[in-house]
């Protein structure tokens, strides 16, 4: 269970960190003005980054063995975390920003050993010298590329959400602990962010995050495809990041062919083009969330396939996206139109036609995780003392904010309770699907699913604040994955279930809190019946 708990600490820490860090930043100059080049159109806290870090870093100190490998990488992440908050505070300019990476780069090449050899179409490794320099060059320019691309409200959070979840699941297979406990860390952070980052953005993942993000992609793929998994392409790695990476590419290339420098500020990238497309800010990332799930698929399947076959792909692939995009701008505006609200009365017809029906959801909103959080702590065979000691603590958490009105640092702390509350449950539904089999988890989890796409659409009349956004689609497409995770291996399916399960449970409470569904005091006293609950079962069960 450490990979489980290692998923679910790192979105705890980040759901936990960002909200303090919003009304800090300001105080500390951590903010991103509006600009020609940028999207937004007020001041917003560039610290996100900051949450991310401290979130993978924190289970990778927890459960990474003392190792040279293990103590190395980390302490290159912590110089890249200087540098980067150094950054997002300062605004650096950019040879001290590429001295910075050029020395975390150096630090995880030369002492953990993480290396380039193998390179497509050869067929004898790479010299030493030759292999460390070269990878120390591709890692600094992944981690550039990630941060150029970096433009839109939750786009660099959301593509490499799904790179580094494919990554894990590689590095499983591989039977690679250090690279798993990363890749959970910085997709249990990252998502937790997410819920902050979404359009419109309350915080940015600045250049600490978006750094972060390409660093650590570039040496998990390095890692796994050059030392972990000898079997997997060289070419693997262009696949999952071939966005940004090719974009880079672009870019730098269109700047040069007018003269400019490659390094030289535009609107030329994937996200300003598809926007001058008419696309706007939703459906642009939605349409890269889309690509970035069709690819990472795509490297799954073809993870073992030669490297002509892969060539081929990615040229077919991104020749169609670039050269689609070529097109496109010969017709700038051709995908604007006039957007209808999303709080139209049409959007409610099924609850004005059955109002009773608003009243059932409302009651399976609220019995769906208490139910759920219950019985996993009453059908759970594990002894579990030190849960039930939590959940107790939680229970009395809430029977002392019961008494007191509702105050902002008091609802932070529930939320975080809740929060706990689901993951407790999630752990629990593990062990009680590993001593048994998934065919009850499978079916919690499609319901479930269809139970927060229910929601997705057809939001209660209340809720009418409520709008899709693209993190809606990307928590679908994660929990969809997770749910149907093509691998042998039965405890791994087991895993990836209840991790679906959490994902929307998680996402269940997030919609009861955030839309106000019921009074705080009704909502407080519904949980803190629920955590009585568990805690009696899981005590029953001790």
């Amino acid at each position: 269970m450490i990979y489980f708990s290692c998923f679910v600490l790192a979105m705890l820490l980040a759901l936990s960190l960002i909200p303090p860090l919003i009304k800090i930043a300001p105080r500390w100059n951590f903010v991103d003005a509006p600009g020609e080049r940028k999207v937004h159109t007020k001041c917003i806290p560039r610290i996100g980054g900051l949450a991310i870090v401290t979130g993978t870093l924190v289970p990778m100190l927890i459960w990474l063995p003392a190792q040279p490998t293990s103590v190395s990488l980390i302490l290159s992440i912590v110089v890249l975390l200087i540098f980067g908050v150094w950054d997002d505070r300062k605004n650096l300019h950019y040879k001290t920003k590429f001295a910075g990476q050029f020395l975390a780069a150096v630090i995880v090449v030369v002492f953990a050993d993480v290396r380039i050899h193998w390179l497509p179409f050869l067929s004898q490794p790479l010299a030493e010298p030759i292999a460390c320099l070269f990878t120390i060059v591709v890692v600094v320019a992944i981690t550039n590329a990630l941060n150029l691309v970096d433009g839109l409200d939750g786009l660099a959070g959301g593509t490499t959400l799904l790179g580094f979840m494919l990554l894990a699941l590689l590095a499983y297979l591989a039977h690679d602990d250090t690279v798993v406990i990363m890749c959970l860390g910085i997709t249990g952070a990252t998502l937790g962010f997410l819920r902050f980052n979404t359009h419109p953005a309350n915080i940015f993942m600045g250049d600490t995050g978006s750094q972060f993000l390409g660093f650590g992609a570039s040496i998990v793929s390095i890692r796994l495809t050059q030392q972990a998994d000898i079997k997997l392409s060289p070419l693997l790695p262009l696949i999952l990041l071939g966005i940004p990476i090719f974009d880079t590419m672009a870019v730098m290339l269109r700047r040069m062919a007018r003269g400019a420098s490659p390094f030289s500020p535009d609107r030329n990238h994937i996200h300003h083009r598809l926007l001058d497309m008419g696309f706007d800010h939703y459906e642009v990332v939605v349409i890269l969330y889309v690509l970035q799930g069709f690819l990472s698929v795509a490297a799954f399947l073809l993870r073992y396939a030669d490297d002509i076959i892969l060539a081929v792909f990615i040229a077919v692939v991104f020749g169609a996206i670039f050269g689609s995009l070529h097109l496109g701008d010969r017709y700038p505006g051709r995908f604007r139109r006039e957007k209808t609200p999303s709080t139209s009365p049409d959007k409610h017809l099924g609850y004005r036609f059955h109002p009773n029906l608003y009243v059932a959801i409302k009651c399976l909103l609220a019995l769906t995780p208490s139910t759920i959080i219950v019985l996993s702590g009453y059908y759970s065979n594990t002894p579990s003392l030190d849960l039930g000691v939590l959940t107790w603590a939680i229970s009395l958490l809430f029977f002392i904010t019961s008494l007191r009105k509702a105050q902002p640092h008091l609802l932070h702390i529930e939320h975080i309770a809740q929060y706990i509350l689901c993951s407790i449950s999630a752990f629990l539904l593990y062990k009680i699907a590993a001593n048994t089999d998934a065919y009850y988890i499978r079916l919690l989890a499609a319901y479930l699913f269809a139970f927060t796409c229910f929601l997705l659409i057809f939001p209660p009349p209340s809720s009418a604040k409520f709008e899709l956004t693209p993190l809606d689609y990307l928590v679908m497409l994660v929990a969809a994955f997770l749910a149907e995770l093509p691998v042998e291996n039965l405890q791994l399916q087991i895993l990836a279930l209840c991790l679906s399960c959490l994902i929307m449970l998680l996402y269940i409470t997030e919609f009861v809190i955030a839309n106000e569904v019921f009074p705080t005091r009704k909502l407080r006293i519904g949980t803190l019946l629920t955590a009585c609950g568990l805690a009696a079962s899981l005590f029953v069960r001790t």
